[in-house]
């Protein structure tokens, strides 16, 4: 339970931070080629389209695994004792990596809409007057903090998620234990109750052999009678 937290932790603070690191980056590539359009590299932008496309790649191929993961386990379920429970634990599993990586996902998805407004912007604030730059610039700071509280959101909602997970794997387990020990007490319960009638049939037994000795020393003891004598004989007639 504790390294399935650590782990769901760490996957977390690794989204917060891929999420917050390509935000930064963003930003700064913007601001970069706003101030200084000479000195941008012509590349950067498709290396960074490189690194979004091999990132999803990378995630595809996770959601991928994880599902047939899931499909492996659940044979497996259909092995044990308690098949509900176990195909619920794979389940829970399941969808706390598909959340995660569906998170990773947003996250790209934000970092390229925020490369190509910045894009966009800087084409933009290449064609206004110093004016209209200075306002875009604040629109550009007030999208930056729309865009940090909304990470922030979204870090929120990941713990809530972890939490639930957390709870969901809780009671999957505590429901596999009642039901391991309710097996454990029916098989008790039966193996007792074959010892008893053993012991019932060992005593019914020891008794009618009991009887039957006691039966068998009264009548050796008993004096055996003698044999009837006989009627007298009728006397002759003259």
């Amino acid at each position: 339970m504790v390294n399935v937290f650590l782990h769901l932790n760490w996957r977390v603070f690794a989204a917060i931070n891929l999420i917050a690191a390509q935000a930064v980056i963003t930003v700064a590539l913007a601001q970069n080629s706003i101030e200084n359009p000479a000195t941008q590299p012509p590349s950067a932008e498709a290396a960074q389209r490189a690194a979004e496309d091999t990132e999803r790649q990378r995630i595809t191929r996770l959601r991928a695994a994880a599902n047939t993961e899931f499909e492996a386990a659940k044979q497996a379920c259909y092995q044990k004792f308690v098949v509900n429970s176990c195909i619920a634990k794979a389940r829970a599993k399941l969808r706390s990596e598909v959340t995660d990586l569906k998170r990773q996902e947003v996250a790209l998805n934000d970092a390229d809409r925020k490369r190509r407004g910045a894009q966009q912007l800087q084409n933009t604030e290449a064609k206004t007057s110093p004016e209209a730059q200075a306002q875009i610039a604040q629109q550009r700071d007030s999208a930056a903090a729309a865009t940090a509280q909304r990470e922030e959101n979204q870090a929120g909602k990941a713990a809530v998620q972890q939490s639930a997970a957390q709870t969901a794997q809780t009671r999957s387990t505590s429901m596999q234990r009642r039901q391991a020990d309710a097996a454990k007490a029916t098989a008790q319960h039966k193996t007792d109750a074959a010892a008893k009638a053993v012991q019932s049939k060992a005593r019914y037994d020891a008794r009618i052999k009991e009887a039957q000795e006691k039966r068998a020393n009264i009548l050796a003891k008993k004096p055996s009678k003698p044999p009837a004598a006989g009627l007298p004989i009728p006397p002759t007639a003259p």
